[in-house]
């Protein structure tokens, strides 16, 4: 595990203890819903960003990006999530995860973006999201299920940089909250699964 952010006790820390997490504007815990425990990280559609730099990057091996999300107006176009070069504007990159039209908007390689076909997400409902590469196709999968799967055999050397809760074309920003979200560097899940139903452990991942 190299990311794990529990939200435990209203704290937005990082638990595996790797990374320092910096909340922008007005971005911050909120006890007013959850997936796990009592609190989530609240985004309010302006401005709002959570932000870790990483020491090493995916490179071009494996990864699973996964976490539970909640978005008040799931019609809004918005990103979740996005890794690029730096924190500038326009440093759109990869990978990453939005909303499109109400569509799953699925960022890999060379800025690229794929669209699905059928409806993403609904207000007010808690998603588990898993964006997991393994060898050379990055799939997501919505609670458990398959949902897109793409090519990439892309190097993602210089994507340490990790905003969530907008992309780095300075818009699209979530209205919404997350909980559990935890980056690992290994392809956890290769086929359909059952989303967890509990928090994840600190340790021993």
């Amino acid at each position: 595990t190299k990311l794990l952010l529990n939200m435990k006790d209203a704290q937005a820390i990082d638990s595996a203890a790797q990374n320092n997490l910096t909340l922008d504007d007005h971005t911050k815990t909120s006890t007013a819903t959850s997936k796990f425990g009592t609190a989530s990280l609240f985004f309010d559609g302006t401005n709002d960003y959570a932000k870790i730099i990483f020491k090493t990057s995916f490179g071009a091996g494996n990864f699973t990006i996964e976490y539970f999300f909640r978005v008040d107006n799931a019609g809004n176009n918005q990103n979740l999530f996005q890794f690029g070069g730096s924190f500038l504007p326009d440093d759109n990159g990869g990978p990453g995860l939005g909303i499109r039209t109400s569509r799953w908007r699925l960022y890999t390689g060379a800025n690229t973006a794929t669209h699905h076909g059928s409806a993403g997400p609904s207000n007010d409902q808690w998603y588990h999201i898993a964006v997991v590469r393994n060898g050379t196709t990055t799939k997501l999968y919505v609670d458990g299920t398959e949902t897109i799967s793409v090519s990439d055999s892309y190097d993602y050397s210089s994507r340490k940089y990790l905003l969530m809760g907008g992309g780095f074309d300075g818009s699209y920003d979530m209205y919404g909250y997350m909980d559990e979200f935890r980056v690992s560097y290994m392809a956890r899940y290769t086929s359909n699964f059952t989303a967890p139903t509990e928090a994840f452990a600190d340790k021993g991942q």
